[in-house]
């Protein structure tokens, strides 16, 4: 059976709310009555079927190609299946994401998997700001599940971020990590300003050292810290593209951030 595609007939003049279009909101539902669906379209309403040329029957797993930036809240709080987006993504993609998988074979935009829950989000492109990070008006980020990025990902990556394991090949922004609660984040790439500011736990570890670090940090020298390779195994386990680890790993290793308590730690690989 083949998957339940959306194919885009032309490209949006505004943005679209996508949050309805979900596999445990359409398991039930004919290709008709999805056709009939409401869907928010700037500030009115139309149909799913006015957007979107529809195939495919196998509802656990949806498709939607897509040339367009302005397709919002992909995957929003989903609880089950696997969404595969061929092409771009707007913001809000896999925001509150309860279970499931989400793929997006282009670029996202910001807030992607803003407050994700559970579930495994992979971005082959690039991403914005807030990747992983708590929505406005709440007090905490993501609280599980792990997420991807093959490109580049934007400013305020984690932040509040309270479980869960963020992977970066790519570069990232300034305040990476941000008043983390607690959880990982690796960035192979590199990092922008205050990486870590106001963190409570959690650990970050980066390739290359970040254009700079709290002064709120302590610098603990340059070490071998066997539990590493556990750590990057664990990492391994989530992304099989990651490289392989040499058997000895020092690190520069920094405390902090000592204004919130100082349990959270930055974990520079030596050169």
């Amino acid at each position: 059976m083949s998957a339940l595609t959306l194919e885009l007939k032309n490209p949006p003049r505004w943005r679209i709310d996508m949050r309805s279009l979900t596999p445990h909101q359409l398991a039930t539902k004919t290709n008709k009555e999805i056709a009939a669906l409401p869907l928010y379209y700037g500030n009115r309403k139309i149909q799913v079927g006015d957007l979107f040329k529809i195939s495919g029957r196998d509802k656990n797993n949806l498709q939607i190609l897509s040339d367009s930036p302005k397709l919002d809240y992909i995957g929003a709080e989903n609880t089950l299946g696997n969404i595969t987006v061929e092409g771009m993504a707007g913001a809000y993609a896999g925001t509150e994401m309860k279970a499931g998988t989400l793929v997006i074979i282009g670029d996202a935009g910001d807030y992607t998997a803003a407050g994700l829950v559970h579930g495994n989000i992979t971005i082959h492109g690039n991403t914005g700001n807030f990747l992983g990070a708590a929505l406005v008006g709440e007090r905490q980020g993501m609280r599980g599940g792990n997420i991807i990025v093959k490109g580049n990902a934007g400013d305020r990556v984690a932040d509040r971020q309270r479980r869960g394991t963020i992977i970066i090949h790519g570069n990232c922004g300034d305040y990476c990590a941000a008043r983390m609660i607690a959880g990982s984040v690796a960035v192979l790439g590199k990092a922008g300003n205050n990486a870590g500011y106001n963190m409570k736990r959690g650990s970050l570890l980066f390739k290359q050292k970040p254009a700079s670090i709290p002064v709120t940090f302590n610098h603990n020298g340059e070490i071998d810290l066997p539990f590493i390779r556990l750590f990057f195994q664990h990492l391994q386990t989530i992304d099989k593209d990651l490289p392989l680890l040499s058997k000895k790993i020092n690190l520069h290793r920094y405390l902090g951030d000592l204004a919130c308590g100082g349990l959270g730690e930055i974990l520079v690989m030596s050169k």
